[in-house]
């Protein structure tokens, strides 16, 4: 999203000096419609490839620990609420032993999204993907049907697995081609 709001301001600069220049009478018309061109087919080519993803799997059974998007979160001993994060929307809750496994869900108590970078545990998605896992083993897993993430901060690259009729998100995050991040969310708000 970064690289969308500093391209808008570049080209609010860009379109400030040309018409700037055109009362001037440095630059005709034409040349401002060019360049008019030019920048919205670029805006609009970015915009296209960071926010559409043109490829869909199924993710119709996919799980992350044993959660699965959509069911019931059955609260038991070993989760507890993190109150910084919850509100009245959305309880999220963190393994007692473990705050790096946590569950989000809705008001109704439907799992929403399941995040998971710990390295105590064999967490596992459905298909058997753990963190300390290399980038390729993740892509002969789940296939290469995948959406490259752009600008993944605090991580060397992301990869997004998208089920569009579904509506349900596979994030992997790597450091160094290993995995150190997973979450499995619903597209839906």
């Amino acid at each position: 999203m970064g690289i969308f709001l500093m391209m808008i301001v570049i080209v609010m600069i860009i379109v400030s000096l040309a018409i700037y220049l055109f009362k001037k009478g440095i630059i005709h018309s034409k040349v401002l419609v060019i360049v008019g061109s030019i920048l919205g087919g670029t805006a609009l080519f970015v915009w296209v490839a960071m926010f559409f993803n043109f490829h869909s799997v199924s993710l119709t059974n996919e799980s992350l620990g044993h959660f699965k998007i959509g069911e019931k979160f059955e609260r038991d001993h070993t989760f507890v609420e993190n109150t910084q994060f919850s509100h009245p929307k959305q309880r999220v809750y963190m393994e007692k032993e473990n705050q790096d496994f946590v569950v989000s869900v809705d008001q109704h108590h439907r799992v929403t999204s399941i995040y998971n970078q710990s390295k105590q545990k064999k967490l596992k998605t459905s298909k058997g993907i753990t963190i300390g896992g290399d980038y390729s083993s993740v892509i002969q897993t789940y296939g290469d049907q995948f959406k490259k993430l752009w600008f993944v901060e605090g991580y060397s690259k992301g990869i997004q697995y998208q089920d569009q009729s579904n509506g349900i998100i596979l994030e992997f995050f790597f450091n160094d081609n290993k995995l150190a991040l997973i979450e499995l969310r619903s597209k839906r708000k």
